[in-house]
């Protein structure tokens, strides 16, 4: 004897699992575009690292004491970014550091 849920399941289980996998598919495109290309990232390293060896902006202002640790946590997170990019000159496996 077929129960009602098993009828609900056997009519929405087929398009439902397309609807998350079609999702899924537009969410990986739409993260993969947002990735910034090698040379931008270079170039957004030296621009904070230019800020924070002389603790100003490229405007001539100082930088105010509690953004400075803010620029040190970019810069590291553009430091991974850059050793673990696909298109990394060097042709070598991105680095992975066992935690």
């Amino acid at each position: 004897m077929v129960y009602e849920w098993q009828v609900l399941l056997a009519y929405w289980a087929p398009p439902l699992s397309f609807a998350i996998i079609l999702a899924r598919v537009c969410w990986i495109s739409f993260v993969r575009q947002g990735r910034p290309s090698y040379d931008d990232l270079l170039e957004e390293r030296e621009r904070l690292h230019g800020c924070v060896i002389h603790w100003k902006y490229p405007d001539g202002t100082f930088v105010p004491q509690h953004k400075r640790q803010r620029m040190f946590k970019d810069l590291r997170k553009l430091s991974h970014q850059i050793r673990n990019h696909p298109d990394r000159p060097d042709g070598e496996s991105p680095v992975r550091q066992s935690v």
